[in-house]
């Protein structure tokens, strides 16, 4: 008898054991499945977030660019504005003596006079273009070299006339075809900058009053520009082996290369140039065109 309640109490023993590990190790595997599940909440919260942040990073780029081309639209507009009131003030002068608000001129001094006012806004642009003409040569550039230059650069600005009124008469501008055709000859032109080279093309944008460099108008805390130590008011003069005269230079050079790569920037920084290395990708600035007076040829700022 007490063998045999010895024997269905180690059984009862053995079950109750049996049982406690049981759920000992469902326990322990439930927690492994809530610890799993947790990780992998946790994962998919990190990986949400780093797409936000990306997603964030982008948006501040694109805004940085379209303020940055903004600005150098003004700056163009402003530009083009000096050369309408050149011509304007030879079309007042004119409208003067038809009105006879001018002073008294005998008939034969008038009928001299008239063509003259009429062509006073051409002359304007003449001495305009003469006077960055001489900048250019003062500068050392080549006569023969200039006159080629700018006849090629004229002949570029008429053809992005011609592109712009023949697709607002025939109602594509703004589409696809003129974009490609716009780009087109931004490819021509940049093919002129190669062929004549960056200190031409410097000097010519500087001595026509338009903008040849970019600056920081600020920079994103935490971005490659920040840890690289760039600053607001630097003025960007190079990026890898490539002169920077503007936006698009810029822009263009931040997207070669590979991912991670470094590349050497070279930033003015009052009377100092700084140099710096950073990852090629976005910078993490914002920037606005700016005028800088060119060195002398074969020299750098």
């Amino acid at each position: 008898m007490s063998k045999h309640l010895s024997g269905r109490w180690s059984l009862a023993v053995i079950i109750l054991l049996a049982s406690v590990v049981g759920y000992a190790a469902a326990m322990i595997h439930g927690e492994r499945l809530g610890s799993e599940r947790l990780a992998a909440l946790e994962a998919r919260a990190q990986a949400a977030r780093a797409q936000v942040l990306a997603r964030v990073a982008l948006l501040e780029e694109q805004l940085g660019t379209e303020q940055t081309r903004n600005a150098e639209l003004r700056a163009d507009v402003a530009w083009m504005a000096t050369r309408l009131e050149a011509a304007a003030a030879g079309v007042e002068t004119l409208l003067e003596s038809a009105a006879g608000q001018g002073p008294s001129v005998p008939e034969e001094a008038r009928v001299a006079t008239e063509p003259q006012a009429r062509e006073s806004g051409s002359r304007s642009d003449q001495s305009r273009a003469a006077a960055g003409e001489n900048a250019l040569l003062e500068a050392g550039f080549d006569p023969g070299e200039v006159d080629a230059y700018q006849a090629r650069m004229a002949d570029l600005q008429m053809d992005k006339l011609y592109l712009a009124d023949r697709a607002a008469r025939e109602g594509w501008i703004g589409t696809d075809r003129f974009r490609e055709e716009n780009q087109a000859l931004a490819e021509e032109l940049n093919g002129t900058r190669e062929e004549f080279g960056d200190d031409l093309y410097d000097w010519s944008l500087y001595s026509s009053g338009r903008t040849n460099r970019v600056q920081v108008a600020s920079v994103i805390g935490g971005s490659p520009a920040a840890a690289a130590g760039i600053e607001s008011g630097d003025i960007i003069l190079s990026y890898g082996e490539a002169r920077i005269l503007g936006f698009n230079d810029l822009q263009q050079r931040t997207r070669e290369g590979s991912a991670g790569e470094t590349a050497r920037v070279e930033v003015a920084r009052g009377d100092e140039t700084v140099h710096v290395r950073v990852p090629r990708g976005p910078l993490g600035i914002h920037v606005q065109p700016t005028r800088m007076e060119p060195l002398h040829v074969g020299r750098r700022r």
